[in-house]
């Protein structure tokens, strides 16, 4: 009798001892952050494009870069066969959409827009989006020269601080523009490879310096895009939309397998929004988030009015960009993947 007491007490003092570690741990993770530094391409781009193509030769680039226009206006022909845009959209405040983008939305909930402001504007320190349209983390040798890139972002942070903040959530924004190089490459898991390698090494200078906790996109897929179904039905034989979803898939595991082995790092908390599965659902059951139109974008080149007449009910506003309704769909994903323990 004596021994079952002792044992009921063992199991009850060891329920007590766990339940005090979960807990712990869940209110470590919902630890407001202190701020918010983002590195990304043109789906968390606040306008630091539209800066950087404004007056490129601030930033060290020269007229024959060819980098494009600044903004877009109706009736939008500066965008490619592909729709695919050369800058941002006058529309909807010099995004590449038609307004705000998902981290703009996920950092207001949280009471941190500020820090997601357009860094490139150099409106003081607290702006800390280093996100710019046509971003890559490779960017191939000789072919992408004249791109703010992930190292180039990185580098500017580094510049504006020496160190990091533990409770600074760093986003890493990258893989789409990577995944689309790919599909043209030779060699294209060599370019998804080489992607990943970069992202690490980015992360990993940035825990050196104090960084702990970071949140990673993968790559919504790139093969559902209007532009890649587009690309594909011009060349039916190639089966380009097949092989981007591949090369996206190829990515994003590449991306999981990243985040466990950077989960092994000392008091490190990474995670990985899953953009890809929020696409498939979307797609899936678009009446579910209000979405009508999954197939099309909303823009209409040299096509009057332009764009489509109810923006809020489409999923692509451009041939690789969603709208800000389908922006503030991703907000509240990213947000549920932080706020979870």
């Amino acid at each position: 009798m004596i021994l079952i007491k002792y044992f009921r007490t063992i199991c009850i003092l060891f329920l007590f001892s766990l339940s005090i570690l979960v807990t712990g741990e869940s209110v470590a993770r919902q630890k407001p952050y202190d701020s918010i530094v983002v590195f990304g391409t043109s789906l968390s781009d606040t306008g630091n494009a539209f800066i950087l193509l404004s007056d490129p030769s601030r930033f060290g680039f020269d007229e024959s870069c060819g980098l494009g226009t600044p903004v877009n206006v109706p009736p939008y022909d500066k965008l490619d066969d592909l729709l695919v845009p050369d800058g941002s959209y006058a529309k909807g405040g010099h995004h590449v959409s038609n307004g705000g983008t998902w981290i703009e939305e996920m950092a207001r909930s949280k009471g941190l827009a500020g820090s997601v402001r357009p860094t490139l504007r150099n409106d003081g320190l607290k702006a800390r989006n280093y996100a710019v349209g046509g971003a890559r983390a490779w960017p191939r040798e000789g072919d992408f020269p004249c791109r703010f890139n992930l190292s180039d972002q990185l580098n500017a942070y580094l510049v504006d601080f020496a160190t990091a903040s533990a409770d600074t959530l760093f986003v890493l924004e990258f893989g789409a523009n990577d995944v689309r190089d790919a599909l043209g490459s030779p060699v294209p898991l060599v370019v998804i490879e080489r992607a990943i390698f970069e992202i690490y090494n980015t992360i990993e200078e940035l825990y050196s310096r104090g960084a702990r906790q970071f949140l990673l996109m993968n790559v919504p897929d790139i093969g559902q895009t209007p532009a890649v179904q587009i690309l594909d039905g011009s060349f039916p034989d190639l089966d380009l939309a097949v092989a981007a979803t591949y090369l996206t898939n190829a990515f994003n595991v590449a991306l999981q397998d990243l985040q466990e082995n950077l989960n092994s790092f000392p008091n490190i908390d990474v995670r990985i929004f899953d953009a890809n599965a929020l696409l498939n659902k979307i797609i899936a059951n678009p009446d579910d988030y209000g979405i009508e139109v999954t197939d099309v974008p909303c823009v209409t080149p040299n096509v009057p009015p332009y764009k489509c007449k109810k923006p809020d009910t489409y999923l692509f506003w451009d041939g690789i960009h969603p709208t800000k309704a389908v922006h503030k769909i991703m907000a509240l994903e990213a947000a549920g993947v932080l706020y979870t323990p």
